[in-house]
């Protein structure tokens, strides 16, 4: 199982993200929550973290700011950007600090499952490197 945290400032959409989605089935486990960067950064120093879900617009630290320090800090970690802005700086920026997928807001789920599952199959791949 993948260790899984959510940023999202809106406390519905970071519920309904958590909640709806079956996790478990996709193999990952949600280690914690967070409803801004700076409260992310706090779960990552105290949990072992695989993948981070965040929103782009949150106070206090932008999601793109928090997956620069994440590239910088954890750089194994895997990073989905979750927006409901169209926008291509935002995603040639969250590009350039390794984040997987950038999905706009409402959430696919069928995209979502889509993509945790491409993760999950990516880390099985380069655990398997590391065992050759």
């Amino acid at each position: 199982m993948l260790n899984l945290l959510i940023v999202e400032d809106e406390e519905i959409l970071r519920i309904g993200l958590t909640s709806y989605m079956n996790w478990e089935n996709l193999g990952y486990i949600v280690k914690g929550q967070a409803s801004n960067g700076k409260e992310a950064l706090n779960v990552l120093e105290n949990e072992d973290i695989d993948v981070v879900i965040t929103d782009i617009r949150m106070p206090l630290m932008t999601g793109i700011e928090l997956s620069e320090i994440i590239h910088e800090k954890y750089p194994l970690i895997k990073i989905v950007i979750v927006s409901g802005y169209d926008d291509f700086e935002y995603a040639r920026s969250a590009l350039r600090f390794g984040v997987v997928d950038y999905l706009l807001k409402p959430i696919n789920l069928k995209k979502l499952d889509s993509t945790m599952t491409k993760i999950r199959e990516q880390f099985n791949k380069e655990k398997k490197k590391l065992k050759n």
